[in-house]
């Protein structure tokens, strides 16, 4: 018994077997078997599915499948899986690959039949039903090898010709096909516009199914159609599908077909077709067609002429610059019209090595004129009119293109200046006049200038020679004018204008040129300087004078002068310009720092490094020259002084600072000397100096700046009143003063000046009315200096020192030699930052022992007694 046989005897089996599990299923079952419909390129393996789309719910336990197909078709294989994904197919499980096998022990099988275009599945399963839709199986067929459209290629499946569990449930048996496809062919053209007669065209054809000889040399035949000129070209392949060819199209007036030349003329329009014999439809694709148009462009030509202005006979030269297709390569020369009024000349510009255009034109000057003569006769005031055709610009159009040069005299502008610009005292004014051309004839001595001060005229003759004329005005203060005196009068305020007419400027007219000098009526300034300096200390200076305030939107300058003098020999030992600038914008105060340096002789500077040279005792003379001081002032030279001290504090004058230095301060203080000169301004040094006074807080300072509790003197910071600040602040309201309670103790044997808070008192002034004794201070401040001075009514007190004590107790101790009542005047403390106010009447000294004696009779009178 055969293979097929056998399985057909079990396929009843299993009909049977099936019919007996499924006779409660339906007749009218409408499952179906469908044969896909799929396109396939020439040449090529397509995989066609066979589907089952199940309706009803019989499970499908056997199958058999009888299917015919187009002879054209090859058929190359049976698959049980998707080509693509791999994924397997509903009859997947149901295929035996080997057919020796023993088929009664399988639970299920598949058999294949394949005849001359045709192909029997006869299959069935004990063990794996099929109850959902999906792909049965695959077959292969190979695409037949065609380059034109195929009629469909059908594969048939007859109602017949298949079987489900032996014909329950019913079904519904579809067949499909293939088509034979193709690609859609591309042709084009690069450029789709050409510009210029060099330009070449790309042409591309790309249609794969034109790749007929793998790895052959295949053509593509083209059709290029110009009006009704007709070349046909065999394109090659250049890769595959790819196809190429480079045409040079020839720009000519006539066009014949068929000689390879493609002819054509601006405007024309080129079409570049090919027919494409199997599209992507499977049909045939027709005629595809690509385009280009000629379209020539040039760029925009230029034509120049130099000078554009004429002041004699000269020559003038025109160039063209225009390179494109509207000027042939082979043409040398370009026309030029030249126009001047009525006058017409024809002119040629000559091709210059750089393939710009050049005419050189001699002009002549004459009021008679003749047109093609090629003579251009021109008059002052003409103008000449240059002008080409640019047959292809930049549009592709034509265009007339011109440019102009105007006859016309021309000078150069002339100049008249004024020094100084401004005045402020009767002084020189001198006036310059430059101009050197034709306007002034050749070997004129003088310019004539014009002065005018309001209604005021005056008329002088600037003298000189070769374009440069001098004047020298001196004016002449005066409430009264008169014109054509020859005297220049003026108040202040004036403004003073020189002119002259330039006759010829450079644009060939005539103009007046001015210069002015204004007469200032001017402010007095002012000048303000660092009062004393220490070597290697920075002078301030501040100067205040409104008539520098020449601009708002600018922050103007001044100079001053510094001196460096030694008092002793009177020699000036350095000098330096210091440059103030304005502290703002709009602004007429001045502000600078001047650098000093030890003086320690050869080496340590020299005048003009900005940097003064200074020694103790020396002074430096700070000169701000004022031009404009005021009325009837004129020029002020205004000075302020500054004192070098060696150093701060050094009241003895010994340049060293020490206890000595704040004695004396405090001897000052009460009175007993008097420290004048370079001394007194070394011991002021606290914040207000130089305003304030030499008092006990300057000795504190001292003190403590030589133990080293502060590294520099108050007066000595930038905001001190030693020296000017840039901006002058409205005065504040008065420091707060503090205030302490001082009483007047009787001790035993001595009078204690007793203070409240005693934790900021470093200095103290006192003045003692009714005292004559001994002053100490008090055990805690047994390490303060103290100086004290009888002077007429009462006793001044100062003292001063390094720490301060804390908390209420005793300041002072008063060792009266009399038994008078003591009274406290005054009391102020650091400088005036604290004050004392006193409590009680004062007091006197407690007695240290009691003792009772009797009265005795009084000598003189006998009847009265004397107490002890």
């Amino acid at each position: 018994m055969s293979l097929l046989a056998r399985h057909i005897n079990r396929t009843v089996v299993a009909w049977i077997a099936a019919g007996v599990l499924l006779i409660a299923g339906s007749a009218f079952a409408q499952d179906s078997v469908k044969v896909a419909n799929v396109v396939g390129l020439r040449d090529s393996t397509v995989s066609v599915p066979v589907s089952l789309v199940k309706v009803e719910a019989e499970e499908i336990v056997s199958v058999e499948i009888f299917l015919t197909f187009d002879p054209a078709l090859t058929f190359s294989g049976f698959r049980s899986e998707d080509p693509v994904s791999g994924e397997p197919t509903l009859l997947n499980s149901w295929w035996v690959e080997t057919v020796t096998e023993d088929i009664d022990s399988l639970g299920s099988y598949i058999d294949t039949v394949f005849t001359a275009n045709s192909f029997t599945l006869i299959g069935a399963t004990w063990d794996a039903p099929i109850d959902t839709s999906g792909v049965l199986f695959y077959l292969d067929f190979l695409v037949p090898n065609e380059y034109t459209p195929q009629p469909v290629m059908p594969i048939s499946l007859d109602q017949g010709d298949v079987l489900l569990n032996a014909g329950d449930p019913a079904h519904i048996a579809t067949g499909g096909s293939v088509t034979l496809v193709g690609y859609d062919g591309i042709i084009t053209s690069d450029p789709a516009s050409i510009p210029n007669h060099a330009q070449t065209i790309q042409l591309t054809v790309t249609d794969d199914d034109e790749n007929r000889v793998p790895a052959g040399a295949d053509s593509v035949a083209v059709r290029v159609a110009v009006g009704t000129q007709t070349e046909n070209f065999l394109v090659p392949e250049t890769a595959d599908g790819i196809f190429r060819l480079v045409i040079q199209p020839d720009f000519l007036s006539s066009a014949v077909s068929d000689d390879g030349i493609v002819q054509v003329q601006n405007g024309d329009q080129i079409s570049f077709c090919y027919d494409d014999s199997l599209d992507a439809s499977g049909a045939d694709g027709g005629e595809r067609c690509a385009t280009s148009q000629v379209f020539l462009i040039g760029a925009d030509g230029v034509i120049t002429s130099a000078p554009t202005s004429l002041v004699s006979s000269l020559d003038i030269q025109v160039t063209v610059t225009d390179d494109d297709d509207g000027i042939p390569d082979t043409q040398n020369t370009v026309p030029v019209r030249v126009t001047v009024g009525t006058q017409v000349e024809n002119l040629s510009a000559t091709r210059k090595p750089d393939d710009s255009f050049a005419l050189q034109i001699a002009t002549v000057f004459s009021s008679g004129v003749t047109s093609g003569d090629e003579i251009v006769q021109v008059q002052n005031g003409d103008q000449i009119s240059f002008c080409y055709d640019d047959l292809l610009d930049s549009s592709g159009g034509q265009t007339e293109r011109c440019t102009t040069s105007l006859v016309a005299l021309i000078g150069v502008d002339g100049t008249i200046t004024s020094d100084p610009p401004s005045i402020a005292s009767i002084q020189d004014i001198q006036v310059t006049v430059t101009d050197d051309d034709i306007g002034i004839p050749v070997g004129a001595a003088s310019v004539p200038v014009r002065v005018t001060v309001g209604a005021q005229v005056e008329n002088f003759d600037a003298l000189g020679a070769a374009g440069l004329f001098e004047l020298v005005v001196q004016p002449e203060f005066s409430s009264e004018t008169t014109s054509g005196d020859g005297i220049v009068q003026v108040q202040n305020g004036d403004q003073i204008n020189f002119c002259y007419d330039d006759s010829l400027d450079s644009s060939g007219g005539l103009s007046e040129v001015c210069a002015t000098a204004m007469v200032l009526s001017g402010e007095l300034g002012s000048i303000s300087a660092t009062a004393a300096v220490e070597p290697d200390e920075l002078v301030r200076i501040r100067v205040v004078d409104a008539d520098l305030n020449a601009d708002p939107g600018v922050k103007e300058t001044v100079g001053v002068t510094v001196i460096s003098r030694d008092d002793e020999t009177g020699f000036d030992k350095d000098e330096e310009t210091i440059v103030l600038e304005a502290i703002d914008f709009d602004s007429n105060v001045f502000f600078g720092e001047a650098a000093t340096i030890f003086d320690g002789g050869a080496g340590s500077g020299e005048p003009g490094d900005q940097l003064l040279r200074i020694n103790l005792a020396d002074t430096l003379f700070i000169t701000y020259l004022d031009v404009a001081g005021g009325i009837g002032v004129g020029q002020a030279s205004l000075e302020v002084i500054c004192k070098v001290v060696d150093p701060w504090g050094d009241a003895s004058s010994n340049q060293k600072l020490g206890g000595q230095d704040a004695s004396l301060i405090l001897s000052h203080s009460v009175g007993a000397i008097t420290l004048d000169g370079l001394e007194a301004v070394a011991a002021n040094v606290d914040l207000e100096a130089p305003e304030s006074l030499i008092e006990a807080e300057d000795a504190s300072l001292v003190l403590r700046r030589r133990v080293g509790l502060i590294d520099h003197f108050p007066i000595q910071e930038s905001t001190s009143k030693n020296h000017p600040q840039p901006a002058e602040e409205p005065p504040g309201p008065k420091p707060l003063v503090a205030e302490r309670i001082i009483a007047l103790e009787g001790r035993s044997g001595y009078i204690a000046v007793v203070a409240e808070r005693r934790d900021e008192i470093l200095s103290g002034d006192l003045t003692l009315r009714g005292f004559n004794g001994r002053v100490m201070m008090a055990d805690e401040l047994a390490d303060f200096l103290l100086v004290t001075h009888e002077s007429e009514g009462g006793m001044r007190i100062a003292f001063a020192g390094t720490h301060p004590v804390s908390g209420t107790g005793e300041l002072l101790h008063l060792l009266p030699t009399t038994a008078d009542r003591v009274e406290l005047e005054r009391a102020s403390f650091n400088g005036g930052r604290i004050v004392g106010r006193l409590q009680g009447m004062g007091a006197v000294v407690l007695p240290n022992v009691f003792e009772l004696k009797p009265n005795v009779p009084n000598p003189f009178n006998p009847e009265t007694l004397i107490r002890y």
